[in-house]
């Protein structure tokens, strides 16, 4: 396996263990931030995940390679929007060597 794809899921499992302890907390509306390090975009783009994450999730986003914001109002979207992250980053990488 491409060593980044590993990375990738590695940061991506840490992030799935902050997300489950904060999005509880979430009642009407859900913001989102997605950061890729400058070293990652040239395979990695944050806004390109963040817009497709966004429109599962029924809401908009997008941004720069490096950082991207968007939200949605639909939370019962949300747990399907966050599990296929992965999928979206693995499509990156694949693409683009």
């Amino acid at each position: 396996y491409d060593q980044n794809i590993l990375d990738v899921g590695t940061e991506i499992k840490a992030m799935e263990k902050v997300f489950q302890k904060i999005l509880p907390t979430f009642t009407e509306n859900v913001n989102k931030l997605s950061m890729v390090t400058k070293d990652l975009t040239k395979k990695i783009k944050a806004g390109e995940i963040l817009k497709k994450v966004a429109e599962i999730a029924g809401g908009s986003g997008g941004g720069k390679p490096e950082m991207a914001e968007g939200g949605t109002k639909d939370i019962a979207k949300l747990d399907k929007a966050l599990e296929a992250v992965y999928d979206i980053v693995k499509q990156q990488v694949g693409s683009k060597k």
